[in-house]
């Protein structure tokens, strides 16, 4: 595989953006990059990040400017001259956030002051939410009152960094007035020399599951909610329009990906997974474009946007029919076509837990959770996938299982711990009843 040589200046700093020739937007522009020389192009050569509103893009392969280059290159080298290339620009190693402010943002106590974990509640209620926020690590900020914490922990469950946001906690809508509340957590904390690296948020759920096809749009708040309505997917998110790149697609090689862009950005998008098809299998998704009509063609509507129209469970139920084929009125074709490559790795999942208090009353009995733990440690037939219920599927038993009975032992006090025990004592019901 070869690297391009020419390529969008990866994000460090604000000062790393610049302002758009087209619509004059400050910090919105980004140059490209040439990384045999570690030198900006021309100023006209780049990309305005507001591409539903200005649209700029001029990429020096599209007009022939690399042709130039690599032109005068072999005319200086067939003269004898010397051509002074400058050094390589030597990768520096990503910097990961500490695990102590990670845990920090996940106590239970802040949940009430969470919009959004607020917007869940009311939505899907406290026990759905419990999970999506053991899922997902949704944290809570106090930059802004009310904001939440999405971390991007990678694949090794190392933390990438945290994007802040603030949100409605009546609509789930972001809170854009009077100004756009958005704050990264490695800047908050000042770090000398940070080297920010992105991953994609949710991707460290791709060690939790091996099979599944994965799904990815551009918010978090977009695959935190898809995942109920689409459980067969690991639901991941890049964060922004233009964040849709190799590098942060590398990691799902031998998958199968399908795209779910926003409505209106199905062109963008498209094009971005004709360039990426070389490298892993993706393919992009036409539902909003579809549905655009019926939707009244808003701009900025996302899945997500599309899916809470619709009651979740029931949803489920519908769409489930007894082969486990896909029987909903949402017609997804994708994936009913999607067909699963098994694959196994042999490095040991990341262990990142929530901190929840302990100082609540008891709610569940440490007998009790004894008991679980001598009945699943003694089954002999224990199957390697399992479906939990019309909206759940356990692909690793074992996996499900310890990390289950490691929450509910170290947190038993939380009475938010009782969705943990309820599923653990749900599969036993299955296994015991199972022929």
């Amino acid at each position: 595989m070869n690297d391009y040589r020419f390529i969008l200046e990866p994000y460090k700093t604000p000062s790393s953006r610049h302002t758009c020739p087209n619509c004059g937007k400050k910090r919105e522009f980004t140059y490209y990059l040439d990384t045999q020389t570690g030198e900006l192009l021309p100023p006209q050569y780049g990309m305005c990040n507001r591409r539903d509103k200005c649209g700029y893009h001029l990429s020096p392969y599209k007009d022939g400017y690399n042709k130039i280059i690599y032109q005068q290159e072999r005319k200086d080298i067939s003269k004898g001259a010397k051509y002074n290339f400058k050094k390589p620009v030597i990768k520096k190693k990503a910097s990961f956030i500490d695990t102590k402010v990670f845990q920090s943002s996940l106590r239970q106590d802040d949940y009430e002051q969470n919009n959004f974990v607020n917007f869940l509640c009311k939505t899907f209620g406290e026990e759905t939410t419990s999970l999506l926020i053991s899922k997902y690590f949704i944290g809570t900020s106090n930059f802004w009152n009310g904001a939440c914490i999405f971390w991007q922990v990678d694949f090794h469950g190392k933390i990438r960094t945290g994007k802040i946001m603030l949100y409605n906690s009546d609509n789930g809508k972001r809170v854009k007035t009077p100004k756009s509340y958005i704050m990264w957590v490695h800047k908050l904390l000042g770090v000398e020399s940070f080297e920010l690296e992105q991953c994609l948020f949710g991707e460290h759920l791709l060690r939790e599951n091996l099979t599944s096809p994965v799904a990815i749009v551009e918010s978090e708040k977009t695959a935190i909610i898809s995942s109920l309505y689409f459980p067969e997917f690991i639901w991941l998110a890049t964060g922004s329009i233009n964040t849709l790149s190799f590098p942060k697609v590398n990691v799902l090689k031998g998958r199968k990906v399908l795209l779910f862009p926003d409505i209106n950005a199905y062109g963008i998008w498209n094009e971005k997974a004709e360039k990426l098809s070389e490298f892993i299998n993706i393919s992009v998704s036409n539902l909003l474009e579809t549905k655009s009509k019926e939707l009244d063609n808003i701009n900025g509507l996302d899945i997500a946007d599309f899916l809470l129209r619709f009651n979740y469970k029931e949803h489920c139920q519908q769409r489930l029919s007894e082969d486990n084929k896909v029987s909903s009125s949402i017609s997804f074709k994708e994936i009913e076509r999607l067909k699963i490559d098994n694959q196994y790795l042999s490095q040991p999942l990341p262990k990142i837990n929530a901190q929840f208090p302990q100082k609540l009353e008891a709610k569940s009995s440490l007998k009790e959770i004894l008991e679980l733990e001598t009945f699943f440690k003694n089954f002999k037939k224990m199957p390697k996938s399992i479906k939990l219920d019309v909206c759940s599927f356990v692909n690793d038993i074992s996996h499900f299982i310890n990390s289950h009975l490691l929450i509910i032992k170290n947190y038993h006090t939380n009475p938010k711990m009782k969705a943990y025990l309820t599923r653990l004592l749900k599969l036993k019901d299955i296994l015991i009843q199972k022929p």
